[in-house]
């Protein structure tokens, strides 16, 4: 018998390519330049929820199991990086509405991203590419498609953005054999910014500076995706939960910033304070530009108050920050 026919496949040699759909579903034609600077990829072929066949009498053997509501779906990390030229949508801001918001553009201002209407959010199309051989590609492809928008940092780092939870139409993948265009015009001369303090503009809640070890909101938007497969209906959903943020900071001092506990306390009310963040600052380099603050009302809370000690030898807090009015992105 003649050896198997493998494939040697880098795992560093695929990209992605994505853009948003003008009709839900509906493949949207990709060009050259909807390729995404990703890190970390992987996909998620052929997903779903298992079912086991059995019948009375099986006694444990020959129960198939098949895979029920199938779909295909990715996972991959980008940097923070400029915002580019102000009033302009961001290199993601394609993939902040496949991730539940909309996108409003202001000319020559900014660009702002708060969370949409669960029965108007857009979706996507997807591919990735994924170098088998010469001349050679692996294609895995959704449509429908639709995610959650991860963001974090760690002091002195780069800040990122995660995707995760993205969820589309099962196709099975295909083999191709001619070659895929990029154009990844700037995005990878485009460096993220650190997270510093000389980068960091303000981060604030109740109007104080906060000191920051690291922050991570796993949902900007609070738009927690499932997929459906039902008679007449197969689709990406998307459901608003709560955004909510994990920060660990130096404890403030009581008598000139507040006091966490009492901030945090609701024995009386519910305290309701501004939450700002702001990589980037205004007329030193106004191309990196993004801030993070508290839609509507601005109402934030503070809960889940635990005392940590920081690298340094400083005594730190953790506490989760409820966004109760959402979170709204703006880039200049």
């Amino acid at each position: 018998m003649p050896a198997a026919k493998t494939y040697r496949i880098d795992e560093l040699a695929r990209f992605l390519m994505c853009a948003v759909e003008d009709n839900y579903n509906a493949e949207q034609a990709l060009v050259p330049t909807d390729v995404v600077a990703t890190m970390g990829l992987a996909g998620n072929i052929y997903q779903g929820d298992s079912e086991e066949i059995k019948f009375d009498g099986d006694e444990g053997v020959d129960i198939p199991q098949l895979t029920r509501n199938p779909y295909n779906g990715f996972e991959f990390e980008l940097y923070g990086a400029a915002s580019g030229t102000a009033g302009t949508a961001p290199i993601i801001g394609k993939l902040l509405r496949i991730c539940g918001a909309n996108e409003v553009i202001t000319a020559g201002t900014d660009v702002r991203y708060q969370t949409a209407d669960v029965n108007d959010a857009d979706s996507g199309t997807f591919k990735m590419f994924q170098k088998a051989k010469a001349g050679e590609y692996l294609q895995y492809l959704t449509t429908g498609a639709r995610g959650q928008m991860g963001f974090s940092f760690q002091d002195g780092g780069k800040s990122k953005f995660k995707i995760a939870s993205l969820m589309g139409a099962y196709y099975e993948p295909a083999v191709l054999t001619q070659a895929v265009a990029t154009d990844w015009g700037d995005q990878k001369a485009k460096l993220p910014v650190d997270t510093n303090f000389a980068n960091t503009a303000e981060l604030s809640f109740a109007g104080h500076q906060l000191c920051v070890q690291s922050l991570e909101i796993s949902n900007i938007f609070g738009m927690e995706t499932s997929r459906l497969d039902q008679p007449g209906c197969s689709s990406t959903s998307f459901k608003r939960v709560t955004p909510t943020m994990n920060i660990t900071f130096r404890m403030p001092d009581w008598q000139q910033a507040f006091n966490p506990y009492k901030k945090s306390s609701t024995q009386n009310s519910v305290n309701r304070e501004p939450f700002v963040l702001q990589i980037g600052n205004d007329g030193v380099d106004d191309g990196h530009i993004l801030r993070i603050v508290g839609a509507g009302n601005n109402e934030t809370q503070m809960t889940g108050l635990s005392q940590t000690i920081l690298g340094d030898g400083n005594v730190g807090m953790t506490a989760t920050l409820r966004c109760l009015s959402g979170l709204e992105l703006i880039y200049k």
